[in-house]
């Protein structure tokens, strides 16, 4: 996960004593860990899991869980985003987004 791409808003950059940060531009926030690490944690528990119940013989089958596990994922994120709509420009010249259910 540490030399995974950032994702869209998100940079790299070092502190005053060389360690690596990560700052997301869209909501200013900051994290010591890469953005997509808590994505591979989950990806490698669920591979574990599916090891210790023999559910995974082979790396094909390993992959199908991947996989089905990622549809979820992707299931969950359009739910997430079906009440966001935008970007609309606003009067500071920067944009913004709506949320119909949050106003």
């Amino acid at each position: 996960a540490f030399n995974a791409q950032l994702p869209d808003c998100w940079t790299e950059h070092l502190d005053d004593e060389g360690r690596i940060y990560f700052f997301n531009e869209s909501s200013n926030q900051s994290t010591w860990e890469h953005p997509m690490d808590s994505v591979y944690r989950e990806l490698l528990s669920i591979v574990q899991r599916a090891r210790e119940a023999d559910v995974v013989s082979s790396e094909e089958a390993c992959a199908a869980v991947v996989r089905a596990h990622l549809q979820e994922v992707h299931q969950r994120a359009v739910r997430a985003l079906e009440d966001w709509s935008g970007p609309y420009a606003s009067e500071d010249e920067g944009e913004y987004y709506y949320n119909k259910r949050l106003k």
